[in-house]
């Protein structure tokens, strides 16, 4: 192989693995999803999210991460991530950064939530809140569901994951 060649490839390669990095930025864009946010999928390890270029810090760990732990994506301060058996279980955000890929975001109201997912939105009270509630979407195998957190009238957080951590009240609890 040529001189030039070699190079090209190189360059191809250095190309490639850079288009596969996101970072916290990149992931504004991107919707939530049962399954993940972008790069970020649920499932993945700590190593897995670094792998596509995502720096994470553990926020609070009970014993590691193994048993459960919370962490954020550096960067993206609203992004926080709760791990179980070492691996992503559910993403959450506090801000309108991101939305569904139905359109539903942070600082919707009640009836727009209800007005996107009709009959499949199951609505729970709040536990702090007496005016608040639990918007709820499962996915269609049970597995994985959405949450929109209400403040009565408007969402002040949304998560996704795995049932039933998206579920916890407390992140680990």
């Amino acid at each position: 192989m040529t001189h030039s060649r070699t190079l090209t490839c190189v360059l191809l390669a250095i190309s490639l693995a850079a288009t596969s990095l996101a970072s916290a930025e990149d992931l504004a864009g991107s919707r939530l999803t049962y399954s993940g946010l972008g790069p970020l999928r649920i499932g993945m390890t700590l190593q897995d999210a670094k792998r596509v270029g995502l720096e994470i810090a553990v926020i609070e760990q009970f014993s590691d991460l193994e048993t459960c732990g919370l962490a954020r994506v550096v960067g993206g301060d609203d992004i926080l991530l709760l791990f179980e058996d070492n691996r992503i279980a559910r993403i959450e955000s506090h801000r309108d950064r991101f939305s569904t890929f139905s359109g539903a975001k942070v600082g919707d109201s009640e009836a727009r939530i209800s007005e996107i997912y009709g009959a499949r939105l199951k609505v729970e009270p709040h536990q702090y809140d007496p005016d608040g509630h639990y918007l709820i979407v499962t996915s269609s195998d049970g597995k994985s569901a959405m949450v929109f957190e209400t403040d009565g009238n408007r969402v002040t957080d949304m998560r996704a994951g795995l049932l039933p951590a998206v579920r916890y009240v407390e992140h680990c609890l």
